[in-house]
């Protein structure tokens, strides 16, 4: 009996020796670190997050400004001008598309009441106090040449003396 019994206990070790290398547990048992936590990561070198967004009304000059951009760049996909087009985009947008013709397909595809427009109106613009006035952000409402209405906000940046989409 105490033969058997042998027999069974280093078939059972055997088993479960197998089984651990099978599970890739090995590594653990005899990883001498294995039971050491991980490092924490290094932390951010002074980070401040920025202040958040204070918003309040835009001026009669800048609400005109951030207007007449939408409008231009409006009447630029009406007319197929799409370099044009894209003068309305921030730096950062532009960054976005490959080419003129991507961005094209993006508007045409996503947005067609942009591309084809009837008429638009706009609500009051509010400039972000904390930007210094270069972010502003306008409510439009906007009727596409196939009658679908569209409500879109715009947050524009200004850069180079004009505001362009952001």
């Amino acid at each position: 009996f105490d033969a058997n019994w042998n027999a069974m206990k280093k078939a059972r070790l055997r088993f479960f020796a197998v089984l651990l290398l099978a599970l890739g547990g090995a590594g653990y048992f005899w990883n001498s670190n294995a039971l050491e936590p991980e490092p924490s990561p290094a932390p951010l070198p002074n980070f401040t997050p920025p202040p958040p967004p204070v918003w309040k009304a835009a001026t009669p000059a800048q609400q005109k400004a951030a207007e007449k951009s939408i409008v231009a760049q409006l009447e630029a996909f009406k007319a197929d001008r799409w370099p044009e087009a894209t003068q309305y985009q921030s730096r950062g947008l532009r960054q976005n598309f490959a080419s003129v013709a991507q961005f094209r397909a993006m508007i045409e595809d996503s947005y067609p009441q942009f591309a084809s427009y009837k008429s638009v109106k706009f609500e009051r613009a509010r400039v972000n106090a904390t930007a210094g006035g270069r972010e502003i952000q306008i409510g439009v409402h906007l009727v596409g040449t196939d009658g679908v209405k569209q409500d879109a906000t715009y947050l524009m940046v200004k850069e180079d003396g004009i505001y362009r989409v952001a």
